[in-house]
Formats: structure tokens, sequence, C-alpha cells
């Protein structure tokens, strides 16, 4: 087996170990980056400043530790470029400023096959803004922070952003969060996020403004016409939150044994459809639509929430969930005084697919039938 080889910054403070700007195609490929460590500096281990076309593939990137400074693993502001199979690890800060293994700008990028633990100060694993952004197939494991928040993936400023295949935890801050995002065409699916702890609030998904995280945004419109979907979520304040944002849909999620399941604030024109949302008891309520108008909620499955829903909006839509016990009808807490007059009978959305062998065959077709026949 080949052993990569190593640029080290040891001994020597201040560096950006791999340093590129003002460059187009260049390929960074095959080598281990460690210990960098910079007193009153940022410190990276690749930075590309103003860059096209430009690719990181193969690396690792480890022991990068700054003092009153941020600590970056890879920072990259460009167009058009690609970081894929790379692993950043051991990130530290000595005072409140930022560690970020991947921290990107601009337009046309694509990480892909990432892995990332094991970061202390004030941890935003994957942090970006831009447009035209995928960050896909990858694992969080290990951020801690004691005074500020630690988020897994973080868009701050986004359009046409895809955030897939991810898996994140052992997230712990006073307020820390899976996913968080502000922006236009952002679409959150298949993903895992457990394990998300601390103080003050914790979030599985946020989407809404950026105050939370102690940044601004630049982005015009409120935001909205975002994706969450195939998504687990647990172990959470808030396992998916909705604030100032319109137009979104969730879909498809299993959401269970947070504080709230799915949390509106000021939140209109949001669909909330085909969701598991089971045992959300720490705080309250499966659904809670604190302040907003003009939501869709259907198909659902309400299974033990306390209670399983609360709406304090206006002229929100509760129609054909499952509630568990099933009820002939539900009225849902909450000023609003709404109501879901057609419960169905039957949970419509699966925990997991069936073992396809005889047996599982049988349990799937089953559960079809059950489902066509309670429709017609």
């Amino acid at each position: 087996m080949l052993t990569k080889p190593t640029i080290s910054a040891l001994n020597k403070p201040n560096r950006k170990i791999i340093r590129v700007v003002d460059h187009k195609n260049i390929t960074i490929r095959g080598f281990i980056v460690k210990d960098a460590y910079g007193i009153f500096r940022n410190v990276s281990g690749i930075y590309m400043d103003n860059v096209s076309n430009c690719n990181i593939f193969d690396v690792e990137v480890k022991n990068i530790t700054a003092n009153r400074r941020n600590a970056l693993g890879i920072r990259l502001r460009g167009e058009n470029c690609n970081i894929e199979n790379v692993i950043v690890t051991d990130l530290f800060t000595t005072s409140p400023n930022r560690t970020s293994a991947i921290r990107l700008i601009g337009d046309h990028i694509t990480v892909r096959n990432y892995e990332i633990r094991n970061l202390t100060g004030w941890p935003w694993a994957v942090w970006f803004r831009g447009t035209n952004i995928i960050v896909d197939c990858g694992k969080i494991e290990n951020l801690k922070s004691s005074y500020r928040n630690a988020v897994g993936i973080l868009c701050g400023d986004g359009e046409n952003v895809v955030i897939s295949n991810f898996e994140i935890r052992d997230v712990e801050a006073p307020r820390s969060c899976g996913v968080g995002f502000r922006g236009v065409n952002v679409e959150v699916r298949d993903g895992k996020i457990e394990d998300v702890r601390g103080t003050v609030k914790t979030y599985g998904i946020y989407d809404g403004t950026m105050d939370v995280f102690e940044i601004e945004v630049t982005i015009k419109a409120l935001g909205g016409n975002n994706l969450i979907r195939d998504v687990e979520v647990s172990g959470c304040t808030y396992g998916v939150h909705l604030r100032d944002t319109d137009g979104n849909t969730v879909r498809n999620c299993y959401i269970h044994d947070n504080g709230h399941g799915i949390y509106l604030e000021n939140s209109n024109y949001n669909t909330i459809e085909r969701n598991i949302i089971e045992n959300n008891t720490l705080k309250d309520t499966g659904i809670h639509i604190e302040s907003g108008s003009y939501n869709e909620i259907h198909e659902n499955c309400f299974i033990n929430n306390e209670p399983q829903a609360y709406d304090n909006g206006t002229n929100n839509n509760w129609n054909r969930n499952y509630w568990d016990p099933h009820p002939p009808n539900y009225s849902i807490p909450g000023t609003a005084g709404a109501k879901d007059y057609d419960p169905l009978p039957y949970c419509p959305c699966f925990t997991k697919v069936p073992a396809l062998n005889i047996f599982g065959l049988i349990i799937l077709v089953s559960s079809i039938l059950a489902i066509a026949v309670g429709r017609s």
C-alpha cells in the first residue's frame, strides 16, 4: 500500500500550508497536509482564492490549530471547482473563533465523499455561500463548543444548492445544529442527524434567518422554495425548524424523539406531507405552528407525540393525516381552532422497507392493499 506524501508546517507558525491564489486549472491530489498553527493569524491546510477549474482530490488534512483566529482545513473561493475524497480531522481554536473543515465561497462548486471529525472551538464543519453548490456523500461527527454554536453543514446564503447523503452526529454547543441554511432552491435530502445537544437550543434542520448563528446574509429575498426530504432527525430541541421562510416542502422524513418535531415560526405557504412524526415529547408537539398562514399539512403519521400538534396560526389546512389513536376527527389545540375533518385510518408511510424475502413481500403487498382499500 502506497503512503501519501506528507506536507507539514510543524515549527513553522502562521502558514497556509498549500496556497493557490489567482490561478486556473490546478489539481491538488494525494497528499497528507498537517500541523498548521496560527498565532493571531488565520491558518489553513489548503487555501485557494480567486481560482477556477481547480480540484482537490484524495487529500487528508489534520491538526490545524489557531490562537485567537480561525482554523480552516480547506478554504476555497472560486468557480467550477471540485473537492472529492477528502478527510479533515482535528481542528482547534483556543478562543471563540471558527473552525471549519471545508469553507466555500463561489459558484459551481461540488464537494463529494468527505469525512470530518473532531472540531473544537466554534465549529462549522462545512460552511459555504454561493450558487450552484453540491455537498454530497459525507460523514460529520464530534463537533464541540463551550461558548457559541456548532453546526454540521451551514449554508449562510445560497441559491440552487443540494445537500445530500449525509450523516451528522455528536454535535454539542450551547446552540447547535445539524444542517442550517438560508437561501432559495435549497434541497436537503437523504440524510441522518442524531445526538445534537445543547444548553440553549438545538436544531436538526434549520431553514430561516441566520441571526441564531450570529452571521448576516446578503440574500434579498426572504428565502424559500426549498425541499427537505428523506431525512431522519432525532435527539434535538427542534427536529425541523422553519423560520421566516415561505413556500417550502418537508416530505418523507422520519422525525422522532425530539422536543418539537416540526416547528413553524412566521412561515407561510409551506407543505408538510408524508412524514412519520413520532415520540416528540421532550418539550411540545409533533408539529407546532407558532405563527404562519396557508400551510398544508397532509398524509403525515402522528404517533405518540405530546400533544400531537398545535396551531396558533391562521388558515392552515390539516387534512387526511393519521393520528394514533385514530379519531373520527381531530381537533388541533391552539388559537387557530383547526381540525382534521378527514383523518386517515392507517399510516400511509413506511418506517422502513421490509426485507424482500417471501415474508417481506407478503408484508409489503398486504400493506399496499390495505392502503388501496382505505383510500377507496
